[in-house]
């Protein structure tokens, strides 16, 4: 999720009491694994949008878990390395 300011050595935080909204950073979980996405709600439609162009839009159906991040991220020292 660079493109969204989010780095591979990056801490973030979840907070699962926040009201996710159109453009959050979301948390997934899809077959068992976690999945970092961007939320977008198109009229009744529901998609987990990836930063990265070589990974399909994911739309939300019955068995689709998601929750909100929040805004903070804790950068580590690493960050520059991924930068470039």
């Amino acid at each position: 999720m660079t493109g969204s300011g989010i780095y591979p050595s990056n801490l973030l935080v979840v907070d699962r009491l926040l009201k996710v909204t159109n453009g959050d950073v979301v948390v997934g979980l899809m077959d068992g694994d976690f999945i970092l996405r961007t939320y977008i709600k198109k009229g009744n439609d529901e998609y987990l949008m990836p930063d990265n162009p070589k990974f399909s839009a994911i739309k939300r159906n019955a068995e689709s878990e998601f929750t909100n991040c929040s805004t903070y991220r804790f950068k580590s020292k690493k960050e520059k390395e991924y930068m470039h």
